[in-house]
């Protein structure tokens, strides 16, 4: 079995820096685990490390796809277990990094085998997950209403193949890969989060946030491409678009990073209990440390 480390944590606790650290005390390689910093051109808005950062150990899955390009967690997941196995087989520790928890539950655990089925707009129905509970009540019981992607995806199985995606489901999954991971939670004090989320945003803007957006839509780029639909450009679009005013755009795009925050903290909260993590703190010594004593064992 292949030791992976995984390095998880809510969005601007630090995992990437960490990450790297640990790489180069260890001479692993890191793996991208980030739905957003996949893309290509795109470095502010979705928070990816700088290009210094880049140059201290071997990344990999960063900046590898399309803006048009939609990857999910099966993509990923065999993208990232084929970098693994190259990493492992240089003699290297595979070190996992990035927010996009479910990406890295399918990496270490597989995936249901679901069929490819085209995607229904949301307004095809009047309240999609009251659709999907008539459809499939298995699935829509184990989903919140907001959840507008997963809902989606059911309600595309469903109607693509008149099976409710819950019975693929319950035929076990497919798996990527031999690993033994261990998952680390960096964990952090929410109100100093909370204040790093924001000063980072900050950064952001004075970095160029607005001008990277306004460069592609510039080139005549929809402003619905996937990236620009998350809660890190969003709100920027609509400021491009002149849609609304700098401040607007700046409290609403913070509030979607805290609430991608808090969102994170419940799934995290949920894999501890399930015995799936260890939580340190967001230091170098308890991650280290942690990270050791596994690759000994």
């Amino acid at each position: 079995m292949i030791p992976v480390i995984a390095v998880l944590g809510p969005t601007a606790v630090g995992k990437s820096e960490m990450a790297v650290r640990l790489a180069e005390t260890m001479n692993g390689e890191i793996i991208n685990a980030d739905s957003m910093q996949v893309y290509k051109y795109l470095r502010i808005g979705t928070a990816a490390p700088p290009p210094a950062m880049f140059k201290r150990c071997p990344h990999h899955l960063f900046h590898v796809l399309e803006l048009e390009q939609r990857p999910d967690a099966a993509w990923y997941a065999g993208q990232a277990a084929d970098v693994i196995r190259q990493v492992y087989e240089r003699g290297h520790i595979p070190i996992v990094t990035g927010g996009t928890f479910f990406w890295v539950k399918t990496l270490f655990e597989g995936i249901a085998r679901i069929p490819d089925a085209p995607r229904l707009a949301p307004e095809t129905f009047d309240d999609p997950y009251t659709e999907l509970q008539r459809v499939d009540p298995v699935l829509a019981d184990k989903l919140h209403p907001s959840d507008t992607q997963r809902i989606m995806r059911g309600l595309d199985v469903y109607y693509a193949t008149k099976r409710p995606m819950s019975e693929f489901h319950a035929q076990g999954n497919q798996m990527f890969g031999d690993f033994r991971p261990i998952r680390i939670w960096l964990d952090m004090e929410r109100a100093m989060l909370y204040r790093r989320i924001n000063l980072r945003l900050d950064e952001m803007i004075k970095e160029g946030l607005v001008e990277e957006v306004k460069n592609f839509l510039d080139k005549g780029m929809a402003p619905d491409i996937p990236p620009f639909l998350s809660g890190g450009y969003k709100y920027v679009v609509k400021y491009c678009q002149g849609l609304i005013p700098l401040d607007e755009m700046k409290e609403k795009t913070a509030q979607e990073h805290r609430n991608y925050a808090r969102r994170q903290l419940i799934w995290l909260r949920r894999e501890l209990q399930q015995g799936k993590l260890m939580q340190v703190p967001a230091q170098d010594s308890a991650l280290l440390n942690l990270a050791k004593d596994f690759i000994r064992d």
